[in-house]
């Protein structure tokens, strides 16, 4: 990740060397992203007395549908200290296995703030080391979303697809693509479907309903997957005609 020295200067400020490294080399200046000094897993259980950030973040998991198999492919953990205080952290890993992102959401829910994530760009392959590009990607919101859905599925961390993401995409030649997104992103969705279906890739934009990818779970949403045909220029006019 490249960021002129001004920036870098601020960042050593406000979240000092446990957070990001530096290095030099030419005319570019690079941040390598570490995970937090605090996070700890949330495999180890605490010795002694029970850690109550510690049952909590586990219970957030428990609730959000998280299995212990989840925590171990994705190393999710949290914080007790430090400026991730009381998150539960979501690493995120590119195809080198080198850390790319992470996110870190609040396992209370009064926090005015959910969400503290690094002072890095978010454009980036979410969870790229667990993605099979020769089979079909499902694109959906949040980290959440994709552990629900679990095959192949990449968060875009809003509604726009990352350049990264994209470039990726057509690199690789993926050939056949789900985009699951709310309701309020059914706009860009719609862009997207028209955009790969014009280049040849074979897209589903699956309908929305009341509930996202993670509220539905492994079974409903991947279901909804089977159930969902090939979206076609005629249905991209048909819903953007709805929307008008």
């Amino acid at each position: 990740l490249h960021v002129d020295s001004r920036r870098l200067k601020k960042l050593y400020e406000i979240y000092g060397d446990d957070y990001v490294v530096y290095t030099k080399d030419t005319e570019d200046e690079k941040v390598e992203l570490r995970l937090p000094s605090e996070f700890k897993s949330l495999l180890k259980v605490p010795k002694g007395k029970i850690n109550p950030v510690y049952r909590k973040a586990l219970k957030y998991a428990e609730d959000r549908g998280i299995t212990k198999e989840d925590i171990i492919r994705y190393n999710i953990g949290y914080c007790d200290g430090g400026i991730y205080n009381n998150r539960i952290i979501i690493p995120s890993y590119d195809s080198d296995n080198r850390l790319n992102y992470f996110i870190a959401r609040s396992v209370y829910d009064e926090e005015k703030f959910k969400y503290k994530n690094p002072p890095v760009s978010k454009n980036v392959t979410i969870f790229e080391n667990q993605i099979n590009w020769n089979e079909p990607i499902t694109l959906v919101e949040g980290v959440f979303d994709a552990m629900a859905v679990k095959r192949n599925s990449i968060p875009i961390l809003g509604k726009f697809i990352p350049k990264k993401l994209n470039d990726a995409i057509f690199k690789n030649g993926v050939s056949s693509i789900n985009i699951l997104l709310d309701e309020d992103a059914q706009q860009q969705a719609l862009h997207y479907t028209m955009q790969y279906t014009h280049q040849g890739i074979q897209t589903k934009n699956i309908k929305p309903t009341d509930k996202d990818a993670s509220d539905m779970g492994f079974t409903e949403v991947n279901n909804k997957l089977k159930e969902s045909e090939k979206t076609g220029f005629g249905d991209i006019i048909s819903q953007k005609l709805k929307g008008l």
